[in-house]
């Protein structure tokens, strides 16, 4: 697998568990340590696809509600 394709498979990983955890346990209760334990990769590996939280959190909103969608 090349790199970017590596980096994208990851990337996903971590939304979607970023996702589960934000809906289950609330935006608070999710830190990026959790994110990073429970999609099997080091908070490093979290911080090296995002900025913070805030970030990972606003992919996840954007992935839920697509921008332009008016519902």
């Amino acid at each position: 697998m090349r790199r970017e394709e590596s980096r994208t498979r990851n990337r996903a990983a971590l939304v979607s568990t970023a996702r589960e955890l934000f809906l289950s346990d609330g935006y608070q209760a999710t830190s990026i340590a959790k994110v990073a334990a429970e999609s099997g990769f080091t908070t490093g590996a979290v911080y090296s696809n995002f900025d913070g939280k805030a970030q990972l959190a606003l992919v996840v909103l954007r992935e839920i509600k697509p921008s332009g969608s008016r519902s």
